[in-house]
């Protein structure tokens, strides 16, 4: 098995949903959208990743603490908002 047989495989954490991507398929893009806040990107993420982030450190530390102490749904209404203007450019192979 050569690399572009691999799949990227992200953490997985409790709520998330897996859909890997093949390194091949990975590649066939000029560029990969990371859309965690910026702390999580300067955390950890793919090289070469471009962050553009749906939410910022702030708004995520608010829509999490909401989910914790209220519901799934209220922190789904606050955390919902248009997607950065850039992604649509970035968004096909």
């Amino acid at each position: 098995m050569n690399a572009a047989d691999k799949h990227f495989v992200p953490p997985i954490k409790p709520g998330m949903r897996l859909l890997p991507i093949s390194l091949a398929e990975m590649l066939a893009y000029d560029n990969v959208i990371d859309v965690r806040s910026p702390a999580e990107f300067a955390e950890d993420h793919l090289p070469g990743a471009i962050n553009l982030p749906v939410l910022g450190n702030d708004e995520r530390v608010r829509v999490g603490t909401i989910h914790k102490q209220e519901s799934a749904f209220a922190a789904k209404k606050i955390g919902v908002k248009p997607s950065p203007p850039e992604i649509p450019f970035f968004s096909t192979p």
